[in-house]
Order: structure tokens, then C-alpha cells, then sequence
């Protein structure tokens, strides 16, 4: 996978007290460089700083696109099989496509 991802913002407020307390959690991303879409479980952070391990993350929105001038962190810990996991994404966030466009 690369080293930017992009994540859609509700996913963000869905996990807000998770990212706070600093526990894991399974989302879906979209990588920067190719722009496809995984399932993983990770940690995120809303500094870079606090992941050292972890990749940029972009916050996306469904208007005006990228929302913030400075990005989360994300540490991917796994990528998931969406065959071998519950998973629902958000209504009107992609499709759950793992792995393609």
C-alpha cells in the first residue's frame, strides 16, 4: 500500500471516541497513489507526532473534497479480507470494492 491515504470524514466522526481513547479501529481507506480502496484495522491519530510509525491520512468530504491543511495519522496495522469481516460503510461513502477503484 502507499504512503498517503485519504479517508472519508464521517468515518472520522464515527470513531471519534476511539481515536481519542487511542484504540483500534476498522476503516476503510483509499490510498494516494494508485487510489484504491482498503479495509484495515488501524490506529489513528489526529497528529502526525503521536503515530511515529504512522502514514499521512487526508480527511475527504463529499462537496469540497480535502478538508484539512494538515494531515491525521494512520498506522496500518492489517489489511482485511471484507469476505471474512463484517464491514458497512457509511451510505454514500464509496462502495465496498476492496482493492479496485
Amino acid at each position: 500500500m502507499s504512503a498517503e491515504y485519504e479517508i472519508h470524514k464521517s468515518y472520522i466522526d464515527l470513531f471519534a471516541r476511539q481515536i481519542d481513547a487511542k484504540e483500534q479501529v476498522t476503516c476503510e481507506v483509499v490510498s494516494r497513489g494508485d487510489f484504491l480502496r482498503h479495509l484495515v484495522r488501524a490506529n489513528i491519530s489526529r497528529s502526525i507526532e503521536a503515530l511515529p510509525k504512522g502514514q499521512k491520512l487526508w480527511l475527504r468530504d463529499d462537496g469540497s473534497g480535502l478538508l484539512d491543511t494538515e494531515p491525521y495519522s494512520i498506522e496500518i496495522l492489517e489489511e482485511l479480507d471484507p469476505d471474512e469481516v463484517t464491514f458497512i460503510p457509511e451510505k454514500g461513502v464509496g462502495v465496498d470494492i476492496y482493492g479496485t477503484r
